[in-house]
Parts: C-alpha cells; structure tokens; sequence
C-alpha cells in the first residue's frame, strides 16, 4: 500500500490492479456469464469514433428540444465540480462539450442541488436529466440510461496506519462513511456484514472523516479520492483495497419519458474517438499503485464445484419447468384469443392486412360478418366492388398516399362506405400502417377497421337538425345564414340584384290556441311545401322559428326597378299560393291561411345580413300594419324602426352609468327538487320606464357592442353574490352560471378577468359555472378548447347551453371540456306530445351519459314534463314549476 499522491503507471490502458488469485477466478467466471447472457448488448455500445449519422426523425426531436435541462454533480471532483470562478470543471463538462457539438443541442447546466434533489427534481421533470449516475432498479422507475461511458471503481480509503485488508469480513468491524444517496453507498451497505455507516453529505465529507479519525474507512470512487486527497493536501490516506471494479460505471441518467435522447447520447459517445477520450482522462485522474488486492469473500475456489452442480441443477430444473409453463401458455394464449375475437366482434372491430407484392388481403371474420359477406379469399379489386362507388376514387387516392408516403409518416384514419348485397350500408373507420424492408421500401400495408354506422348515423342525424327545420325540413337560420353570404358574394361578382323576401301567416296564433299544436304544425308544414312549390329552382325557402319563413330570390337583374317587380312577382305567387285552402287536421273543415309579406333588395356587400334581415323585417312589420295578406318592400320611409334601436342603445349606455341593471336568479334543483345551483338571468329597470326583456335589449347590445360592458358587469356581480352565498350555510354549496356571449369569450384578457373576479371576490371557482351557445364553442374551436381548459384548470365550470338547436356535433362535443349540457326549452315544452321531441331528448340524455357530462333540462313548467324526463333518466331541471327568477333577496 502506498500513501497519496498517486502517480500514473507506465502503460494506461493496462488494468490499473494486480488482483489475487481468487478474485481472478471470480474475474473469468463473471466475464463467461456476461459474454454469455449479454454479449450482445455489449457489443452494440463499441464506440468507433466515426460521423454521427442522424434519421430524420432524431433530427426533427432534437429540433423540437434544442436546450436540454441537465443536472451536474458539483461534489463529484475531478469528474464534476465547481472551479474558482464559479465555472463547472471535471471530466464531464469536457464529455458535454463534445455532445453538444455532435447533436447540435445546448445543455442548460444545474449544479447548485446536493445528490438527492438532484433526483428529485429529474423524477419530477424540473430537469432533463444528470450527467453522471449509476444505473439502480429504484431509478429506473423515473429514469432511462446511457450506455456506462466513465468507468468509477470503488475502493476503500483508510489511513497510512491502518493494517492492510483481506477481505470484506474485515469491514464489519469498523465504521464505514458512506455518501447520502450515492449507489456506491447502497452496495456497501449490501454487500458488508454488520456494517456500521456514518453518513455524509460529500466525498470530501468522507476523506475528512476518515483523516481525523471520526470513522475508520471510506468506500468510495477511485478518481474522486485520489483528486480530492491531493487537492486538499489530506496526506495521511491510503487505498487499502478494490471494493467493486465493475459495476459503478456512470452514465446519463435521462427522464423516462424521453428514450430517444438516450439513444441519440449513445450515438454521441460512440462517435468519440478513443485516443479524444483517453486524453480528456489522463487530464485529470492519477493512477494508484499496482499492489491493490481485491476484498472478496476467501475460498471461492474450493467452493467453486458445489455452486456449478447447484447451478446446474436449477438450469435443469428451469429447463422443465419452461416446458410445462410453455404448454400453459399455449393453452392460455388460446383462451385470450378467443376471447379478444368475441371483444372484438362487440365492438364492431377487425383487423385486415394488405400484401403489397401479390394484391391479397387478409381480412378478420368480423369484418367480412359487417360487409355482409362469407369469408373467402380476397384481393383489391374485389374489395373495390364492395365499395360505393362515389366512395372509390377517395379509396384509391389513399392507397397511392401509402404507397409513397415515407418511413414513419401516419396517415389520418380512412372512412369507407360499404354496400352489402341487399344494398344496405354500413360504414368503417380505417386505420393503417406500413412494413418496409430493410431499404425502406413498403412490404405490406396493416391496421384495423371499426364499425362506425351508428356513430356515423347519429352524427348525421344531428348535423340534420343542425342544417334543417325538424318539423318542415326546410334549411334553418344557420343553412339560410350561409346561403345568404353566398347570395351577396354572388350579386357583388356578377352585378346582379338578389331579394330577402320574409313571409309571416296572419293569425297563426289564434289557431294554435283554438285547434291545438298539432293542426298548428301541419299548417306549417303544408306551407313549406307550398312555398317549395311556387318559388324557383334556384332560390332557398328556410324557416326561421314560429311562423316565419324566409325566401332568397338570386340573380333577379341588374336594374333595381326590374329586380323589384321580379321579386314582387314571387312574393306575390308565393301569397297567393298560401291563400288557397288548406286541409288540416282530419279535413274536417277548411282553413285559409293568409301571410304578410316584407321584401328587401341586395345588390354586392353594401348592407351585412343582419342589415337585410333587419330592413326585410321592418317592410314585414309595414304589410302587417297595412292590414295583412299583402306585400311591402323596404324604403327609407321605414328608418323610423331603426331609429327606435338607436334610442334603445342609448338607453343601454344610460343604464350601464347609472345601475339600472339586475341580476335574477332561477333555481337548478336536482331529481328530489333539491336546489343545487341557479342561473343568473339579466334585467333592466330603466328608472323612467317600464321594464325591458332581455329579448328586446339583448340584440341590440349584441350588435353595438355593449355586451362587453354588460358581461363584465353580470361576472362580477355574480361573483360579489357567491361571496354573500358562502357565508349562509343554506346556499354556501349552491353555484352560480351566467352566459357568456361570443364576443365576451372571445376577448383576448377573457381568461385573465375571469380569474381577477373570482379571486378579488375570493370565491372557489368551481362554483362558478359559465354557459356558452353552440355559435361561441364553433367558432375558432381550437382557440375554444384551449381558453376553456385554462379556465377550467383554475376549476371553474362549464355548460353548453340550448343543446340540439344549433350544429350539435358529437366530435366537438368529445372535445370541449364541458362539465354540462342544457337540453333547449323548445324540445322539452313539446315532450308530452311530440315524438320528435322526445326522441331528441332521450338522445342528448344518452350522449350526456356517454360522454360524463350531466344534462339539464330547461323550461319545465308542468309535473308531467318532470315526469317524463325522470323516466327518461334527466336528473338535473331548471324551469318555472322549480322556481321564477327571483332577486338575490328574495332567496
């Protein structure tokens, strides 16, 4: 044994220990096993120094993480420590260095942590990862590895006086210091009997130790030793045997989540030349003397017979046991096949596979069962057969994507449409990969196919109610709003006037009351057909709601007084077409219907459509005034309704100064009646008149603007109220939902007010519910979902109001994090009655119920509405038989 300093021996890539003959037994028997079980896997991690080659798909990931978060060890000199001036210094910044150049990446260094935050913070992905760690099952639950890239063998530090050791039974009797946390610490703890550890926080922690006297030996890395000792002038030192020579390799220590930065580290340190890495070492660590002997347990080799018969034995004994265990798992593998085919038919689902070389497809039996075919041997043009034929063209596109889409790229999934023999359909949602050879060309195309009809039938269905009238199946206000912008897009192209025509029956009402909803409905549906009938081909009859339908008459001409008189001429066929009797009912007695008809022409984009509508709406109001059952067009005569909603806006902007609003609140109660939360509804009282509905003011700050202002006002009173709610132990559970209009929503500091409110108030946000429209959710979706999270992070809620009258799309709603749907008034007033209805309520249920969000249902009035809805399964109600909208006093 020789004290510190070590000098270098002469030759540095000989093996640095002379070891005693049983630790050279020992030696040849661990190399035999590991050449046997992973030889392999060594080979593999052979650096040759040569170019790094880099795939696409490594370059694009390290494109998309340019900066990596890396931890240092600053206790770990000369590997890493931190110099005079504050910089990292060691072998592993020089390793960093030339990673960085060869993946073109930055390391973002940590290395104020001590040992154990240092994992800390890589298990909880504050960092990337360490830059020197030794591969432990407890580690690996949170980090991948590099390959071992410096070699770290253990030694014992003792001092000069100490007696030389034998084995590692010598340790048992002296106080051992071992570094918190650090592996090497862990297998002394493992491997000595009885040991006695002292723990520090440092290795120079632990030379001190052992210098002054306060423990007996130190087991820790050579090249730290020997570098701390001599920099810190602990002369008193010596290495007194190898602990463990093999296991302490070091490596990067990378979150689990990120496998390829491990491979493409691997690929870095193999690209490093030898003779570049064998200087980096010789820079920084002396080398101990040659007469170290290994602390391994005596007599090894008289023991060496007994273990191989043992160890012969149990391979014997594994042998037979994997043969029974073998036809276990066969018989295993069977019964979870069977089953997987009986979960996939269930599902609707199949698995097929294309072999690009012959043309033959292997298709699953469940999928030839949901083409309504026998099983049989198949190719693609047979298949093709199979295929609708406006669906085929769409099929041969996708094969030639695959067949020259690259390595790794994912296309979308492929919806086909299949036509059984019967000439029914059914509908599958195709996913595919690809195999290729080894030179990247394509072998055989595979995936899956589901069974998707009834999705597809229901969200045809909804996109129906969501384009057309239930009732008449003419084109809805959302259809009309689209064909009517391509109207004006039209008459701007081509000079051509176009004509908003807007017809309202006289006295509809009236019949409603005496002759009931039903004979109601069939008048309207008999109108729709007869304005059909008498309009042209090209123009568009939509129903707006009630009794109101709208005609848009295109390309009329490029003069207004000839456009007019075309105009006049449809209105007038379709007045008279409507004059004629109708049979409703059982056609027991006649019905003549008359309509009131406004017309307003366009010509190009120089009125919006809510312009057009609003002057199509005046010229309606003048034929009802001039007695019904006539026609008028719009004049400047008729500015006087708009300048009634310029008095209106600016009685808003006077209420907004001087407090004339209100908020209401209309109790949401559960199936028992339980109040579980209210919906704050917005009133005026203007302080010179009578009340104004909200259907009246409502637009008109819509169209102005002013339901920024008023919104901002409704969230934060809403929130003063939930406030006073949480003091009273009756209502401190309840929540509040306000509406939250498109232009509210879409402002850009929407999120940040909403948050300033709840906290300035210092309510819990879950008890703060915010209502949206279909048109605020459908519009920019992506920006949507994304405010929608971030506010419902902080725990606010979210409801979609009057579900079903818009574009009720099942793909959007999978997508919104809503915690709640609101079944419209309209389809729940007719419930009783309307088979339509309830078929439309029972749907939204079973989507609700699908999907985990709740549903309410709004505008129950009568005990039998809130009978059938609970035997529909609705647990949640808001309505007039719960409860008016009261003040928050009255509560």
């Amino acid at each position: 044994m020789s004290p510190l300093p070590f000098e270098p021996p002469p030759d540095r890539h000989t093996r640095p220990l002379h070891m005693n003959r049983c630790f050279s037994i020992r030696f040849v028997l661990l190399l035999a096993f590991i050449a046997f079980m992973a030889g392999p896997a060594l080979a593999s991690q052979v650096g040759s120094g040569t170019l790094l080659s880099l795939s696409t798909a490594d370059r694009q990931w390290l494109q998309a993480h340019p900066v990596i978060r890396l931890g240092i060890d600053a206790n770990y000199a000369p590997y890493s420590f931190i110099g005079e001036r504050g910089a990292v210094k060691g072998i592993v910044p020089e390793y960093l260095s030339l990673i960085e150049n060869a993946l073109g990446i930055r390391f973002e260094i940590t290395s104020h942590l001590e040992w154990p935050e240092l994992m800390k913070a890589v298990r909880e992905r504050r960092l990337d990862a360490v830059a020197t760690v030794v591969e432990l099952p407890e580690r690996k639950r949170f980090m991948t590895f590099s390959r071992v890239y410096l070699n770290t063998p253990l030694v014992v530090m003792t001092r000069a006086d100490t007696p030389k050791l034998d084995s590692v039974d010598d340790l048992s009797t002296m106080r051992i210091s071992l570094v918190t946390g650090y592996s090497s610490s862990m297998q002394a703890v493992e491997a000595i009997p009885n040991v006695q550890p002292h723990y520090v926080e440092t290795p120079l922690d632990a030379l001190q130790a052992v210098s002054s006297g306060r423990s007996d030996a130190y087991i820790g890395v050579l090249g730290i030793n020997t570098f701390l000792a001599t920099q810190h002038g602990i002369a008193n030192l010596k290495v007194n045997g190898a602990f463990d020579m093999e296991r302490n390799g070091q490596r990067f220590g990378i979150r689990k989540d990120w496998p390829e930065f491990a491979q493409l580290i691997d690929m870095a340190l193999e690209s490093l030349p030898t003779e570049t890495q064998n200087e980096i070492l010789s820079r920084w660590l002396p080398m101990p003397s040659d007469d170290l002997n290994y602390l391994g347990p005596p007599g090894l080799a008289s023991r060496l017979f007994p273990w191989l018969l043992v160890f012969s034995c149990m391979i014997a004994f594994a042998y037979f046991t994997a043969l029974v265990w073998n036809r276990q798992l066969r018989r295993e593998l069977e019964r979870r096949k069977v089953e997987l085919e009986r979960a996939l038919s269930i599902a609707g689902m199949g698995d097929w596979s294309l072999d690009i070389a012959s043309g033959r497809i292997r298709w699953a039996d469940e999928l030839f069962r949901i083409a309504g075919r026998s099983p049989t041997a198949l190719d693609w043009p047979t298949l093709r057969e199979w295929i609708h034929p406006g669906d085929r063209e769409n099929h041969d596109e996708y094969l030639a994507q695959l067949a020259v889409a690259p390595q790794g790229t994912k296309l979308p999934p492929l919806t086909s449409h299949l036509v059984h023999p019967d000439g029914s359909s059914r509908w599958l949602e195709i996913s595919c990969a690809t195999d290729f050879d080894a030179a990247g060309r394509p072998l055989r195309h595979y995936g899956t196919a589901l069974d998707i009809t009834e999705r597809k039938l229901a969200e045809d269905k909804i996109r129906n109610l969501a384009y057309f009238d239930s009732l008449t199946g003419l084109p809805n206000r959302r259809l009309l709003m689209d064909r009517l912008s391509q109207a004006v897009s039209a008459s701007k192209r081509s000079g051509e006037y176009g004509a908003l025509i807007m017809l309202d029956l006289d006295r509809f009402k009236d019949l409603n009351d005496t002759d009931g909803h039903d004979v109601g409905d069939h008048l309207l549906i008999e109108v729709a057909r007869r304005l059909s009938a008498h309009v042209r081909h090209e123009d568009t009859v939509s129903r707006l709601g009630g009794d109101e339908y709208i005609v848009i008459a295109e390309a009329l001409s490029t003069d207004a007084p000839s456009a007019a008189l075309e105009a006049g001429l449809i209105a007038e066929q379709c007045r008279q077409g409507l004059d004629e009797v109708f049979t409703l009912g059982n056609g027991d007695a006649p019905y003549h219907c008359s309509t009131s008809i406004g017309i307003t022409l366009f010509k190009g984009n120089e009125f919006s459509l809510d312009v057009l509508f609003k002057q199509a709406d005046v010229a309606l109001y003048q034929a009802k005034k001039a007695g019904r059952n006539t026609v008028r067009f719009f004049n400047t005569d008729m500015q006087s309704a708009i300048d009634s909603r310029m008095k209106m806006e600016s009685a808003l902007r006077r209420g907004l100064r001087e407090d004339e609003f209100r908020l209401h609140y209309q109790p949401l109660v559960d199936r028992d009646g339980r109040r579980i939360g209210a919906e704050a509804l917005l009133r005026w009282f203007p302080r010179d008149a009578d009340p104004v509905s909200p259907a009246q003011f409502i637009p008109v700050a819509e169209d102005t603007g002013l339901i920024l202002p008023l919104g901002d006002w409704v969230l934060k009173t809403a929130c003063e109220h939930l406030k006073r709610w949480s003091d009273d132990p009756q209502t401190r559970e309840l929540t509040i939902s306000i509406n939250v209009s498109a232009r509210q929503f879409h402002q850009p500091q929407f999120v940040e007010q909403v948050v300033k409110q709840l906290q300035g108030a210092g309510v819990c946000p879950s008890r703060l519910k915010l209502e949206l429209t279909e048109s605020v959710v459908l519009e920019r979706v992506d920006e949507v979902t994304d405010r929608m999270q971030s506010l419902k992070d902080q725990g606010v809620t979210f409801s979609l109001d009057d579900f079903g009258t818009g574009y009720s799309s099942l793909a959007y709603l999978k997508r919104l994090p809503l915690n709640q749907i609101k079944i419209d008034q309209s389809f729940v007033r007719d419930i009783i009655h309307d088979r339509n209805d309830a078929a439309i309520v029972r749907a939204v249920l079973a989507i609700g119920q699908s999907l985990g969000i709740a549903v309410v249902a709004e505008g129950v009035e009568t005990d039998a509405q809130r009978d059938k809805l609970l035997e529909y399964g609705c647990a949640h109600f808001q309505g007039y038989l719960f409860g008016k909208p009261v003040p928050m006093e009255q509560w």
